[in-house]
């Protein structure tokens, strides 16, 4: 999708692997806006520009996955600790029609609190070896992708990418 990208130096540069996840996705998630704008590993967007992204990756369509977007880098008041914040979640999804799977946390348009700080904002997408049995949404702050991934035994993301965004 991406060609010459080594999908697995991106996020270990960025320290998404292994801070933030395990391990780094297999292929790149192609993440296009209708904006225009496409994440590219660490490239800028406006939060204007990051509204209800289209996802492409090499997908079976016998299998189910899951779908992702999260902040890693949200500060915590009165700490230096970081949290994440979720910004997407669907589980289920059949190949790559996301719009067919089960949405758990609508998409939040990213909203990084502070013009000096820029925040990064990661999609993955995993290949899940079952279906998820879950119907409540999860609590947007605070959210942990790793956790999240070990509970359903979803291993490594199948695909992934980043975008990095700071308020005008």
């Amino acid at each position: 999708m991406f060609d010459g990208i080594d999908v697995a130096t991106r996020f270990r540069q960025e320290d998404i692997v292994p801070h933030i996840i395990n391990k780094p996705p297999d292929e790149a998630l192609k993440v296009r806006f209708p904006s225009g704008r496409e994440a590219y590993f660490g490239n800028e967007i406006n939060p204007t520009e990051a509204i209800n992204p289209r996802c492409e990756w090499p997908a079976d369509n016998k299998k189910l996955y899951t779908i992702a977007m999260f902040d890693p880098d949200v500060s915590l008041e009165y700490t230096d600790n970081t949290t994440q914040f979720l910004h997407w979640l669907v589980v289920n999804v059949p190949g790559r029609r996301i719009s067919k799977g089960d949405v758990l946390d609508n998409y939040v348009v990213p909203a990084p609190p502070e013009p000096v700080f820029s925040h990064r904002y990661v999609e993955l997408a995993y290949k899940q070896p079952r279906h998820i049995d879950e119907t409540r949404p999860y609590e947007r702050l605070d959210f942990d992708m790793q956790d999240f991934a070990d509970d359903h035994e979803l291993g490594r993301p199948a695909a992934g990418n980043f975008f990095i965004s700071t308020m005008d």
